[in-house]
């Protein structure tokens, strides 16, 4: 209890949890912060120093006001520890709060960043790249340059590049696709092995389709996702039809979800490509249970619950079918040949603008906030 709050279990187990990942999801103004600031008060009372912490936050209002709280909350201990250890502890803590690792992410990397420039050969006299304006013109010259060397090279594959994402009047598709790529790439631990793993997701090899990473990564997870989003379809038709007393409707629904994991269990089990194909061509649904007196209200709401979520759920399952199964294995495979050659391209220019993108930065002795990440790391 804090200030006279009690914490729920979920948050006590928040506050005293060790030794483990906790991920805390909650709502706006549930008490989150008021969690954070216990916890850390619960880590100095085990002996953790302050400055041995790191609390990040989304805003710098965010950190400052965390710092705040954590000095009130030190200040209370303070006032009502009952030895001089606990005192002098509580002291000590408050001396150290102006040190502590309380911040957003980026002032935390750019404090590592200054203190060990040395050792990753930066100069230390950079400059940070804070409005997007600017980075956006940056990006834009250099794009500007690297598609040039591009075009001049001639290359069948570039040239296909550009034909899939241009139009015929600019390449503006292609430069969006290549910054958003480069964005995503950046946003990973490890930017160019992220590029590597997006090219052999497109990996068929001479092995049956769904054997091959693309369909074990892609495809597959996709098929089974847009299934559990027909049965929390069904699961919600049931909610409904429970709710308004329509018991023959909730069988239905109760007797498609059966079907549906069914369907499920087969997906995740099945090794043949035309078994798949063939099953979800033909999937139905059982017929419906009869609901026979219903008033006029009750047929209005059975129509609308069957019409939304029950007729949702077989256009779900229909749109698989359409998406995935128009085309014959052999066919797919030579459409993923091609898609991967493709990814290939995009994946070498995007490499190559990072690595321009990053020397022109240097040269201007400038840093974006991705590097202040990446060179953290």
């Amino acid at each position: 209890m804090a200030n006279g709050f009690k914490f729920t279990l979920a948050q006590q187990k928040a506050i005293e949890d060790t030794g483990k990942n906790i991920l805390v999801a909650a709502s706006a103004g549930s008490g989150k912060t008021r969690v954070l600031v216990e916890r850390v008060i619960n880590k100095i009372k085990q002996g953790v120093s302050i400055d041995e912490l790191l609390v990040v936050t989304f805003t710098e209002a965010a950190a400052k006001e965390m710092k705040e709280r954590i000095q009130i909350a030190l200040r209370k201990e303070l006032s009502t520890a009952d030895s001089e250890e606990e005192k002098r502890r509580y002291l000590t803590q408050l001396s150290k709060l102006n040190v502590a690792n309380i911040s957003t992410l980026h002032a935390f990397c750019l404090q590592i960043i200054k203190q060990y420039y040395y050792v990753i050969n930066l100069d230390p006299m950079f400059r940070m790249l804070t409005e997007d304006t600017e980075v956006a013109l940056l990006q834009e010259n250099v794009w500007d340059d690297l598609r040039e060397k591009w075009y001049s090279k001639k290359s069948p594959e570039f040239e296909n590049l550009v034909i899939n994402f241009s139009s015929d009047r600019n390449d503006d598709g292609l430069s969006e696709l290549v910054m958003k790529t480069y964005q995503f790439a950046n946003a990973n631990p490890n930017p160019e092995e992220w590029l590597n793993n997006l090219v052999n997701e497109y990996e068929l090899g001479d092995q049956p389709l769904m054997e091959s990473n693309f369909y074990q990564n892609k495809i597959k997870p996709n098929i089974l996702d847009q299934i559990q989003l027909a049965k929390d379809n069904l699961k919600q038709g049931m909610d409904e039809a429970n709710k308004i007393g329509l018991e023959k409707l909730y069988q239905t629904f109760e007797q498609d979800c059966v079907t549906i994991d069914e369907l499920q269990d087969f997906v995740v089990g099945c090794k043949e490509w035309n078994n798949l194909k063939t099953t979800l061509q033909n999937f139905k649904f059982k017929r419906a249970k009869s609901d026979r007196g219903l008033d006029d209200d009750q047929k209005k709401q059975k129509e609308r619950i069957n019409k939304t979520l029950r007729d949702g759920s077989k256009k779900i399952i229909e749109d698989l079918s359409v998406k995935y199964f128009a085309l014959p294995e052999d066919e797919i495979k030579e459409l993923t040949q091609k898609s991967k050659q493709i990814v290939e391209t995009l994946s070498e220019v995007v490499k190559e603008f990072g690595v321009e993108f990053s020397k022109e930065k240097r040269r201007r002795h400038v840093l974006d906030f991705s590097d202040l990440e990446h060179l953290t790391l």
